[in-house]
């Protein structure tokens, strides 16, 4: 094909995408105006011209978002504008790398709606606005690999590494973002920065502690009671539980469904509901319309963040090192003792993968424990 022809919405739309890189072809029907197609069929237009010396390329849009006659009359402005001695590139440039971090976070999970489950989204802002607020005005340029050493140290020393190595990780994705999609120019700060090493937690309620869980549920209202009862009752996320709705839950099935944009791999999952917690749900019926734990003083209308509220359980049941999360781990933990099959467990938890259930294998101790004890007596035999 040509690279230089009429455009229009059916010539465009011709044009076969490289198997590579890209291709520009250009608009005889306006001078200046070219288009861009990548390999992953993305069509952009192009505002060209030789200015200063120098060949300049100015976006104008995608052909999702402009048609060919609002992108001829845009690149005639722009190269009017060229013309009269303004340098609108520039000052777009100049505008990009004026941007703070506050603001390019922003962008950055404009970018993200659509691509990630909305409370991922909500946990990135809580993120920025807890731990990174000490950098939120700062220019992008003026962020240096010592800022961001000494925020992870920080981070690290006040909240814990794991976090610490987050909220780095959420810098780098954004200085990423502003690299590959704002076309700054810059270094990252993050990058070469040594995180935290982490290890893998695998803390659940014990058996002797059981008795203690209940007892510190004492310590809190009926609805977090329930709340905090059903975490354990159907090792599930937090979140999960928070925007638990009542349209999801089949009493007759005994099970409670999460759709794909609600789970952590983007799959459905149906979720085996016990008798305790069919109980609590039974319990808990006609209290709203909507949400299983509804909280009218909260913006999502549902129960959040039960931190302070947990703190409490855990002071009134004597309980040391104990997390919401380890709620969900705790099933799981004593199906894997009672040597039951990792792709159960993985079932179970909604592991798309048997490698996220792995950390369940170390548990499961009884096939090991006979075999030492058969072993240990046969080595006896000899001794007596």
């Amino acid at each position: 094909m040509s690279r230089e022809f009429k455009f229009s919405k059916r010539t465009i739309n011709a044009i076969e995408p490289p198997e590579k890189d890209r291709i520009y072809v250009r608009d005889t029907g306006q001078p200046g105006l070219n288009i861009c197609v990548s390999s992953t069929d993305v069509r952009t237009f192009y505002a060209c011209k030789t200015i200063d010396r120098r060949y300049v390329r100015y976006r104008l849009g995608t052909t999702a978002e402009l048609s060919v006659e609002k992108a001829r009359k845009l690149c005639q402005k722009y190269l009017g504008e060229l013309v009269s001695g303004k340098r609108p590139h520039r000052e777009k440039r100049a505008a990009r790398e004026s941007l703070t971090f506050g603001e390019t976070h922003a962008l950055w999970i404009e970018n993200s709606k659509g691509k990630r489950r909305p409370r991922t989204t909500e946990e990135y802002t809580r993120v920025e606005s807890r731990y990174l607020s000490s950098i939120r005005d700062r220019l992008l340029a003026d962020i240096e690999p010592v800022d961001m050493l000494q925020l992870h140290q920080r981070i690290g020393k006040r909240n814990g590494h794991i976090m610490a190595n987050h909220a780095l990780c959420q810098v780098k994705a954004c200085f990423n973002f502003a690299r590959k999609h704002l076309k700054i120019a810059l270094i990252n700060p993050v990058a070469g920065l040594e995180m935290y090493p982490e290890k893998s937690r695998d803390r659940f309620l014990l058996p002797e502690e059981v008795p203690k869980f209940f007892a510190g549920l004492e310590a809190v209202n009926q609805t977090y009671r329930d709340f905090f009862a059903l975490c354990l009752w159907t090792a599930q996320r937090r979140g999960n539980l928070e925007a638990m709705k009542w349209k999801d839950i089949d009493f007759k099935r005994k099970l409670w469904t999460l759709h794909g944009d609600e789970t952590k791999n983007h799959e459905p999952q149906n979720v085996p509901l016990t008798p305790p917690a069919l109980e609590i749900l039974e319990s808990r019926r006609g209290n709203h319309a909507i949400w299983v734990f509804p909280n009218p003083s909260d913006s999502s209308g549902h129960v959040r963040e039960p931190q302070r509220l947990w703190r409490k359980v855990l002071a009134e049941g004597g309980l040391e090192d104990l997390r919401i999360h380890d709620l969900r781990r705790t099933l799981p933990s004593w199906l894997a003792s009672d040597n039951v099959g990792l792709p159960i467990i993985a079932k179970l938890l909604g592991h798309k993968s048997l490698s996220s259930t792995q950390v369940y294998a170390r548990l499961s101790l009884a096939p090991v424990t006979d075999v030492v004890e058969q072993q240990t007596e046969k080595l006896l035999t000899f001794v007596q």
